[in-house]
């Protein structure tokens, strides 16, 4: 995709207009929209990706207002699949949703307290939650932001379509990325500074670019991480 500094100045604006209405006092408007727990570069990306893709299947392990939010970008007849493994928060998000094509299952953990070392859990403390959705598969469009996010991109590997594409949040920590190098396609999203956040994109049979202005995007997160340094930088003088 082919882009243009005036569109990379109409994102950037985009952005900071969000930015500033999350710091105004919470209205009822805002409560409404159900914003996704994420940077508004992050959500940004996702919408462009979900109105190009305009998918048909959707998986989302791990839900939440993204449940609720990311949806409305896709065509009517699209589904969307969330996989939750904690009972209040999915009752939570059942009870806000109002879209018939939007369905979150609860699928407890099989034991308990979680048997690795990164507090994620381990396949065999979450085997039903990682393997729920193989009946449903194929998918055109997978975000992996729950529980057990190896095994569960191990699945999105074998389950996303041919034009699909899986989204990895919080992909800034490294020991989810030995489950990346399978795919033939993918770009990162790094957030600077952070151990969490970052965008993971991944497919199997198209490019990125089809969906989303790579180059635009990265030049925007380039911006924010190059600030990012400085501050970073300018704190450790202080120490």
């Amino acid at each position: 995709m082919n882009w243009t500094l005036p569109s990379l100045i109409k994102l950037a604006i985009k952005e900071q207009v969000r930015n500033f209405q999350d710091y105004r006092p919470i209205s009822r408007s805002k409560i409404e929209r159900f914003k996704p727990h994420m940077k508004n570069r992050e959500i940004l990306l996702l919408e462009e990706l979900l109105r190009n893709l305009q998918s048909g299947k959707c998986l989302e392990w791990g839900s939440g207002y993204s449940t609720l939010y990311f949806p409305k970008f896709l065509s009517p007849d699209s589904e969307w699949l969330a996989i939750e493994h904690y009972p209040e928060w999915a009752e939570k998000v059942n009870g806000l949703n109002k879209n018939p094509r939007v369905k979150t299952v609860l699928v407890p953990p099989d034991k308990f307290p979680w048997t690795d070392d990164n507090e994620d859990g381990s396949y065999s403390d979450f085997k039903h939650y990682v393997d729920y959705p193989k009946d449903e598969a194929p998918f055109d469009f997978i975000l992996v932001d729950g529980r057990l996010r190896i095994a569960c991109l191990e699945r999105a590997l074998e389950w996303i379509s041919h034009k699909g594409v899986v989204v990895l949040h919080d992909s800034n920590r490294e020991y989810y990325h030995s489950a990346l190098v399978h795919f033939p396609n993918q770009v990162f999203f790094h957030y600077e500074g952070r151990p969490d956040k970052g965008l993971w994109f991944g497919c199997k049979g198209i490019s990125i670019d089809e969906y989303i202005h790579v180059s635009k995007h990265k030049t925007l997160w380039n911006v924010h991480n190059s600030r990012r340094r400085k501050i970073i930088k300018k704190s450790s003088r202080q120490d």
